[in-house]
Order: C-alpha cells, then structure tokens, then sequence
C-alpha cells in the first residue's frame, strides 16, 4: 500500500484528489488547457465525467497504483492545477500535470514537477521516470529540460478531442539507482 503525505514546496501544496475539487476541475479543466493533453476538456462534457475522474483518482490512490494530487497554494490553499505520478505499480512511472490558466507563468509547473520527481525516486529506487509532452506544448518542454530530462523517444497520439499530438517522451533518470 502507497504511503503518502501532502508534498509541500516553498509555495504549493500536492494533496489528494478528491470530489471536494470537483467545480475546480471541471471550471479550469478547459479547452485551452487540455489542447496538448489525451483527455478531454471537462467543460465541454457533462459535469459528471470530472466526477467519475476524480472517483478514478481517489480509487487509484487509495489502490496505490498512481499518486493522484491536487495543486494547491500554500498560504491560500486557491486550487492551481492537478498532478499525478502514474502506473507507481510498474518498472517506470509516469508524471503528469496541468495547471489553470489564470496561474500560467509563475513557476507552478516546474516546482511541482521537480516535487513529484523527488517524492517518486525517494518512494522508489525507480530507474527513471516518464514524461511524455506534446512537442508543441513548449512550456512542458521547458520543465522537462529544467528538471534534467532527455528526449528518448517521440510518437503520434490522438487525444480523446481527436486532435493529433505530436509527444515527446522525456525520461528523467534517477542519479541515485544502481
């Protein structure tokens, strides 16, 4: 079983996903945000899919095969954006993230990729982990080099909106394993 407590950086909290996220995600979870993503933007779905999401997230946390988290200010706990740390049950995980619009450009994406990528190596001699962008998406790009990562591989994907993305798939590797 997954032993987890809150992440907490200089400025954010990572917490659980729960239901209590539930009109943030489907208020911020748009169009906009969700371009360079597989999943669909919840604002143009029925607000019962960002429910059934975050039931999703609270069973996979609760089963211990991701790490499902909502981004929270510190000092203000305003919702961010969700992260996750994915398939925890495999060889290589994978990170995910998104973050509202309003807070674009400050920084968020990068501190809480870099707290993921700590809380997964310290969890787990893992021998890296994924992160998988769409190449378009340069802000992603940006935070994956930021934290070290080297492009390994790169594919075509089409995203539940039916858009083509175009992934970069980074892997950040542990300097700690053998």
């Amino acid at each position: 079983m997954l032993q987890f407590e809150n992440i907490i950086t200089e400025r954010l909290i990572l917490l659980p996903l729960g239901m209590e996220y539930c009109d943030d995600i489907y208020r911020e979870f748009d169009e906009e945000v969700a371009l360079y993503m597989v999943p669909r933007a919840f604002s143009v779905q029925d607000r019962s899919a960002a429910e059934m999401f975050l039931k999703n997230c609270e069973l996979a946390n609760l089963n211990g095969t991701d790490l499902e988290l909502a981004v929270l200010d510190k000092n203000t706990r305003e919702f961010i954006g969700a992260a996750a740390v994915i398939k925890l049950h495999r060889r290589v995980p994978e990170i995910g993230l998104w973050v509202k619009k309003s807070a674009w450009g400050r920084g968020y994406g990068l501190e809480t990729v870099r707290a993921l990528i700590d809380w997964t190596f310290a969890h787990k001699a893992y021998p890296y982990i994924l992160y998988p962008v769409d190449r378009d998406n340069r802000p992603s790009c940006l935070i994956a080099e930021a934290c070290g990562a080297k492009e390994d591989n790169d594919y075509m994907q089409k995203s539940e909106s039916g858009r083509t993305l175009n992934v970069i798939e980074y892997h950040i590797v542990n300097k700690n394993s053998d």
